[in-house]
């Protein structure tokens, strides 16, 4: 079974991020909240943020969609 980032404190701080959070979680859940972030932070509404940066993950829960790289295997789209 992975990991979520769900067990660790909701307020990260992704100015400057690194790409470990998105890199080492099998999936990183995210809430409505989160989406309203992206959206806000990205200048979209919520719902293009919601298909552009997430992804159902089991029919159950909203992950942050992923993008691989030739730095990370598989860190987040964005």
């Amino acid at each position: 079974m992975g990991t979520t980032a769900s067990v660790y404190p909701a307020n990260y701080d992704c100015s400057k991020c690194p790409a470990y959070c998105c890199s080492i979680y099998e999936r990183v859940q995210v809430t409505r909240r989160d989406i309203n972030r992206l959206a806000k932070h990205f200048g979209v509404n919520y719902e293009t943020a919601l298909v552009r940066y997430t992804r159902t993950y089991n029919s159950t829960e909203r992950v942050l969609r992923r993008k691989p790289t030739r730095y990370w295997d598989n860190p987040a789209l964005f």
